[in-house]
């Protein structure tokens, strides 16, 4: 998924965060670079990813 404003010169298909030229251009019109990153690369979803605490198996 194409985020607006990533930089061409990272090449992948991955959710990416806006570069700083997104931001700026972002900051510009009044909105939120938080409305236009991926669900994934909230610090919500990463609290809810990691939110459970596993303990090593004694071996």
């Amino acid at each position: 998924m194409p985020i607006l404003g990533t930089m061409k010169l990272q090449h992948s298909s991955k959710p990416r965060i806006p570069c700083v030229h997104a931001y700026a251009a972002l900051a510009r019109v009044n909105k939120y670079p938080e409305d236009f990153c991926h669900k994934l690369l909230t610090i919500e979803s990463y609290k809810e990813t990691y939110k459970y605490h596993i303990n090593p198996i004694p071996g």
